[in-house]
């Protein structure tokens, strides 16, 4: 059987009241992950002991972070995995995307199995779209427009799920971060430069309905996702102008 890791990053103060949601949200994450028997590397920049503890009783390797940035965070568990695990596959992921791994993981997986791609860079259909915000879907179309264009691979860039096998290692491991976010779009970039088989996977994901509750209209999240927005577009501009 094949081995497959899983690595996210996590930051959850539990004394805030939305944070338990999306807490909750993660440990399902977790735990989809491990009943498909994958491997868990979660790297935590300092959440409530509770909640660093749920995870490792759910079977998880839990890592302090090293380093500040969700990028270097997200390599850090990569790293681990590669040195200690050795999965034939990858997974990154984001941590709150309780159900993904539980009802899509053969669809995104099966195409690293079967050598039909390097890297599947999982998206969402035009249905998922509309379970999510209505600044999320704005900002987020925006960005899947821009990063199609730039880059020539009609795709949705923003669900940010990365699937890949061993041989595709050393685009997540030796691409050096700047960015919260870079670490799902610079190695693509430096693959599709080598011609690598880059596959859009899209699946019918539906949001969390107690996640989209806590933002739909919230300013703090509107911002945070305007902010992701320009940071994105402006990143992959300038990789591109030096890469493709």
């Amino acid at each position: 059987m094949r081995k497959t890791a899983v690595a996210t990053v996590t930051y959850y103060d539990l004394i805030k009241p939305d944070m338990e949601v999306r807490a909750g949200l993660a440990l399902r994450t977790i735990e989809d992950a491990l009943e498909k028997n994958c491997s868990v590397v979660v790297v935590d920049g300092g959440s409530t002991d509770s909640f660093v503890k749920r995870a490792k009783d759910l079977g998880a390797v839990v890592l302090a972070q090293k380093g500040k940035g969700i990028a270097l965070g997200q390599q850090q568990g990569i790293n681990h995995a590669f040195v200690e695990i050795e999965p034939d596959n990858y997974i990154l992921i984001e941590p709150e995307k309780a159900g993904l791994l539980e009802n899509y993981f053969e669809q995104i997986v099966t195409p690293i199995d079967t050598l039909e791609a390097d890297i599947v860079l999982v998206g969402r259909t035009e249905e998922s779209m509309h379970t999510i915000t209505r600044i999320q879907r704005l900002t987020e179309t925006k960005i899947n427009e821009v990063l199609s264009r730039s880059l020539g691979v009609g795709a949705d860039f923003c669900m940010a799920p990365r699937v890949w096998n061993k041989n595709s290692i050393p685009y997540f491991l030796n691409y050096t971060p700047t960015r919260n976010w870079d670490l799902f779009h610079g190695p693509v970039i430096d693959a599709l430069k080598d011609k690598k088989r880059i596959l859009p996977v899209r699946i019918p994901y539906v949001y969390p309905r107690e996640m989209i509750e806590q933002e739909e209209g919230i300013e703090a999240y509107e911002k945070k996702r305007i902010d992701q927005l320009i940071e994105v577009t402006e990143f992959v501009r300038s990789y591109v102008a030096g890469k493709i």
